[in-house]
């Protein structure tokens, strides 16, 4: 895994978001999703999993799950804590399942995740829960 810093991540989801919308593919999710930006970092819940955190880059949020940048490959139906940042001190934390990985760069993979929301962490992400649908 590189160390990138969060100003790096995001740089590197605003590269790749702007590639997507040149080809946009087909949207399979149960919820609408509503694009945010937000540091996080990820911590294993399976202990035989590596204890360090991985750092990631929120994409988008839905009563579903959270879309997300990570430098590392996570395994489809891996379970993980996500610890939701604010300039650098937690604010929120939510256990997420890994629905889908795709490599999307060097060293990058693009994380699809499924969780029931909490209103909390939507409010603390900065979004109007009435833009995610019923």
């Amino acid at each position: 895994m590189r160390d990138e810093s969060p100003d790096e991540l995001l740089r590197a989801l605003t590269e790749l978001e702007a590639r997507r919308q040149a080809h946009p593919g087909v949207d399979r999710r149960a919820y609408p999703r509503v694009p945010t930006r937000g540091e996080a970092e990820l911590l294993a819940i399976d202990q035989t999993r590596p204890k360090r955190a991985v750092p990631i880059q929120l994409r988008d949020v839905g009563w579903g799950g959270f879309g997300f940048i990570s430098q590392v490959a996570l395994e489809e139906g891996s379970q993980w804590r996500a610890i939701f940042l604010q300039r650098g001190q937690q604010v929120a934390q939510q256990v997420l399942a890994v629905r889908h990985s795709a490599r999307v760069g060097d060293g990058l993979w693009l994380v699809g995740s499924q969780v029931c929301v909490d209103a909390g962490v939507v409010a603390l992400l900065g979004l109007d829960s009435a833009r995610l649908g019923p």
